[in-house]
């Protein structure tokens, strides 16, 4: 006569039966499992964010929207050949940004950054909308110092992150 086919029975140790440590790891898993089951698609995400107001500031004062441009320039000896092209590309920048933006109230700030080294590391005009004011500054900017191979690009970010930008403004 032919054996019948048994399932074979694995056993567990009396003290893990019940055990606390099985029971957290079971709910580890069925946590993870929840988070694996309901992924939210990107599209959501994004509709998401665009759907949220701006903060008010003083962007809405009157009744126009606020674009903040800051602009970085490298500032060091290194870029005399270069500095005239750079600070034109900037100007011209400038100028069609605000040509372009007739219901947009425009600010800009300028930060010029140097060497790590040098007495003089940036060259920073503020935010204004004194645009005038704003292009005569980055004219007069001059590419000197260095010396060393390291510019202070980060600190030149550092720089202008710190400024006073606007809540609420179109950076």
């Amino acid at each position: 006569m032919p054996k019948k086919a048994t399932a074979k029975k694995t056993s567990v140790p009396k003290a893990a039966k019940g055990s606390k440590d099985i029971k957290k790891d079971a709910k580890i898993d069925k946590k993870a499992a929840a988070a694996v089951k309901k992924p939210e698609p990107k599209e959501k995400k994004v509709a998401a964010k665009a759907a949220k107001p701006a903060p008010k500031g003083k962007a809405a004062k009157n009744g126009k929207k606020l674009l903040e441009l800051g602009l970085l320039c490298d500032c060091t000896s290194s870029m005399h050949s270069w500095i005239d092209r750079a600070k034109k590309t900037l100007l011209e920048i400038i100028s069609n940004v605000v040509s372009s933006t007739d219901n947009l109230d425009v600010r800009v700030s300028f930060i010029g950054y140097r060497d790590h080294c040098d007495s003089e590391r940036f060259s920073i005009q503020p935010f204004s909308n004194d645009i005038t004011k704003v292009r005569d500054f980055i004219a007069n900017v001059r590419a000197m110092g260095g010396g060393d191979l390291p510019e202070d690009v980060v600190g030149g970010l550092r720089k202008c992150l710190d400024q006073d930008w606007t809540a609420g403004s179109s950076r």
